[in-house]
């Protein structure tokens, strides 16, 4: 699973880009994760971690009209928190993760719906939705992995 670390690194090191998170289901597990690697500052500026609506609002400039609208599990709210982060760091590549990893349905959203957005330079934010299966914690760590895999081939 380390590998999967290296090639991302690679890749953004040889792009010469900037990685930065936005983090609600993963809660900083993302960042952990890129943080394995030495060297990790060369390529990840940081990250946020927004758990609650207020701090997607507040912090990142999420629209409270999305969150209204479509809740925070949505593709909307995750491709606003894609592009808030990417500018809030003026970085080159972002991320973003927004799901529901249990145990209980949230916003009538199924345990394991999760959202992944993937914005590099001035590309629209693409969207991955997943439907995760297993414990809460193995959703949160099935959906970084999913993160990572998506990154790197998009940088490929």
């Amino acid at each position: 699973m380390k590998d999967d670390i290296i090639t991302l690194a690679n890749l953004l090191n040889e792009l010469d880009y900037k990685l930065v998170s936005a983090e609600s289901i993963t809660a900083g597990l993302f960042g952990a994760r890129i943080c394995e690697v030495n060297g990790a500052s060369k390529f990840y500026e940081g990250g946020v971690i927004v758990y609650s609506p207020q701090m997607k609002i507040d912090l990142l400039k999420v629209d409270e009209n999305i969150i209204n609208t479509y809740g925070v599990v949505s593709p909307e709210c995750v491709e606003a928190m894609t592009s808030n982060v990417q500018a809030l760091f003026n970085a080159d590549v972002a991320v973003a993760f927004s799901g529901n990893a249990g145990p209980t349905s949230l916003e009538n959203k199924p345990v394991g719906l999760v959202y992944i957005g993937i914005k590099i330079k001035d590309e629209q934010v693409k969207i991955y939705e997943l439907h995760l299966k297993g414990a809460r914690n193995v959703i949160r760590k099935q959906c970084v992995e999913a993160g990572i895999n998506y990154l790197i081939h998009l940088l490929q």
